[in-house]
C-alpha cells in the first residue's frame, strides 16, 4: 500500500496539458507519465510571470494597454508564440496531407477555413483565435484548482 504525498496540483496540470492536447490538436501529449515534453513546458511559460510580462500587464491596468498594443508588444516569451505557432502550423498540415478528421478543435477550424474560402466570409485568423482559445481553457482550469 502507498503511504507518500501525492501533488495534486501536479497531476492536474498534467490532465489538463493531455486534456488540451487531445481537444485542441488531436494529440497524446502524455505528460501524465513524461513530465518533460515541450507542451507542458510551453503551457507553464505562459503562466510564469516575468519582468516583461508584469510591466506589460502593469500598462494594461492603467489604461495604456493601447500603447502596447501599437508597439505590438508580447507579455509572453517568444519561445511560447513560436511553439505553439509551429504546432499549429503542423498539425495543419498533416490534417491536410492525411485528409483525416479527428473531431477536435482543429478540425473545427479547418472547416471553418474552408467555409470561408467557399462563401468568401472572414473567421479571422485561425491561430490567433485557438491560441487565445487555449490559453482561456488552461487559465480556467488553473484558476478552478486554486
Amino acid at each position: 500500500m502507498y503511504t507518500g504525498i501525492v501533488n495534486v496540483t501536479d497531476i492536474s496540470s498534467k490532465f489538463t496539458i493531455d486534456t488540451i492536447g487531445r481537444c485542441a490538436f488531436g494529440i497524446n501529449c502524455n505528460t501524465l507519465f513524461d513530465s518533460n515534453t515541450e507542451f507542458q513546458r510551453a503551457g507553464q511559460a505562459v503562466f510564469t510571470p516575468t519582468l516583461k510580462s508584469s510591466v506589460l500587464n502593469f500598462m494594461r491596468l492603467i489604461d495604456l494597454g493601447w500603447l502596447v498594443d501599437l508597439l505590438r508588444l508580447r507579455s509572453m516569451p517568444d519561445i511560447v508564440y513560436e511553439f505553439y505557432l509551429n504546432l499549429f502550423k503542423d498539425t495543419l498540415e498533416l490534417r491536410k496531407n492525411e485528409k483525416e478528421d479527428r473531431n477536435d478543435f482543429i478540425s473545427i477550424l479547418i472547416k471553418l477555413r474552408n467555409d470561408e474560402k467557399t462563401n468568401n466570409s472572414q473567421v479571422g485568423n485561425l491561430y490567433e483565435r485557438h491560441f487565445k482559445y487555449l490559453l482561456f481553457v488552461f487559465s480556467y482550469v488553473l484558476f478552478v484548482k486554486l
